[in-house]
């Protein structure tokens, strides 16, 4: 294995870890408080540290490259998903949330064909569809309906692919940081729009601390997921997003004693494994496409 990829696969496994440990403070904060306001509040403690940095790496001169116009969407993206799947979280299992979260990859795959013009073939579109299925034995429907902050929690997953499928069209002289910049305004702005329809609420010491752990560890996350993603081969890194399933399951059951029911594990098991399978194949077909080429 290349070492851009082992690079990769350590920092997307510490960033999944990273994430579901900030989720757990978000969610413990939520209990009390607006959750569209503790995301402001943790946006502008990200965007604050985060200028601090590309100021003193001498980046602001870049910052204009995140005006441009797909990567202008890739920051709504981060925004609008950051948004959807804090407030969801507020309201349903962490385990749950982060199961529907892991359908990100598939949803990766026809976006990856409609925005770089990737193939995709036979095996991949039904490894899409078992995947889907996955997420419904999760979201599961019924006549009176779903689940609103299952459907919301959902949109964050669609929202998050598109804004990976999009970090890869950005080009390579704009640093991290600076894109890691771009999505933190943007969720703060998400947030900002949230207070002004619900309100402000008065914050206790406990949730601010809870923000600040949670700021902490996202904005750490989020830079090791942007490296992950721009490190190697994204068929070999991104399995790997799936070890936060674990993390998720355990960080459930020690904070607030609740284990995913038998139709949620079968829906995760499907989700996992048809992302895995899709990945696989886009990488054997990645290397039978480069023999080709090199013959």
């Amino acid at each position: 294995m290349s070492s851009a990829n082992t690079r990769g696969i350590a920092a997307m496994s510490m960033s999944m870890a990273l994430f579901v440990a900030s989720d757990t403070f978000m969610k413990t904060a939520s209990e009390g408080t607006n959750p569209a306001q503790l995301l402001f509040v943790r946006g502008i403690l990200l965007v604050s540290v985060i200028f601090l940095l590309v100021w003193r790496l001498r980046a602001l001169g870049e910052v204009r490259a995140l005006l441009q116009p797909r990567t202008l969407l890739r920051t709504f993206c981060e925004g609008a998903g950051t948004f959807t799947y804090v407030v969801s979280l507020a309201y349903i299992p962490i385990a749950t949330a982060l199961a529907i979260h892991m359908a990100t990859p598939l949803f990766v795959l026809p976006l990856s064909r409609w925005i770089l013009g990737e193939r995709i073939g036979l095996g991949q579109i039904l490894a899409v569809a078992i995947g889907m299925s996955g997420v419904l034995l999760v979201l599961r429907p019924t006549l009176e309906g779903i689940d609103i902050w299952l459907v919301v929690s959902l949109s964050s997953a669609v929202l998050f692919a598109l804004r990976d499928t999009l970090t890869r069209t950005i080009p390579p002289r704009v640093p991290s940081i600076v894109v890691l910049f771009g999505g933190a305004v943007a969720g703060t702005m998400a947030g900002a729009v949230g207070v002004g329809g619900s309100g402000w609420d008065p914050i206790g010491p406990r949730e601010i601390g809870c923000v600040i752990a949670s700021a902490l560890l996202v904005g750490t996350g989020m830079q090791l997921l942007i490296q992950s993603m721009r490190a190697g081969e994204v068929s070999v890194i991104s399995p790997f997003r799936y070890t936060a399933i674990l993390w998720a399951v355990l960080s459930g059951f020690v904070v607030w004693g609740a284990l995913p029911d038998g139709m949620t594990v079968a829906g995760i098991c499907l989700i996992v494994a048809a992302g895995l399978y899709a990945l696989l194949r886009e990488r054997l077909s990645a290397r039978a496409r480069a023999r080709q080429a090199s013959g």
